[in-house]
């Protein structure tokens, strides 16, 4: 008789620690999707930073939009760029983040379909602290 008390609370116990441990993981992932890692390109420091991501990179008809969320707000601007065949030479833009001048160098992009990456500098030091990830595809 006793042993079947015994089982009933071990099983008590389990289910109670198994719950709670359920409870720190969901609350562990919540916290995780607030943040966004960045880190300098110098590999010397690793930060979160809050309500800070650069959403979508896209290029048409000889203005391309850089689409980015400042604060829990959307906002974009925009830029122009040339096409030779399949290159693209866009130019620079500024934009502000977090009180941040950032910017978005002039550069040249000619990788077709597989991930790349284009660096974000912080206007003032001049260092990578962003980058954005995307692909390209050109109509024919």
């Amino acid at each position: 008789m006793g042993n079947k008390y015994l089982v009933v609370f071990a099983k008590t116990i389990l289910s109670i620690l198994l719950f709670g441990a359920t409870l720190s993981l969901y609350s562990c992932s919540d916290d995780f999707a607030m943040t966004e890692v960045k880190k300098n390109v110098d590999d010397s420091e690793w930060h979160a930073t809050y309500n800070y991501q650069i959403m979508h990179l896209s290029f048409d008809d000889g203005e391309y939009t850089l689409l980015y969320t400042d604060q829990g707000e959307r906002h974009s601007t925009r830029g122009l760029y040339t096409q030779k065949g399949l290159s693209i030479t866009f130019q620079e833009v500024e934009f502000s983040m977090d009180n941040t001048a950032l910017l978005l160098k002039s550069g040249n992009i000619s990788q077709i379909g597989s991930k790349m990456s284009v660096p974000i500098y912080d206007a003032t030091t001049d260092k990578v602290v962003h980058t954005i990830e995307f692909s390209l595809e050109f109509d024919d």
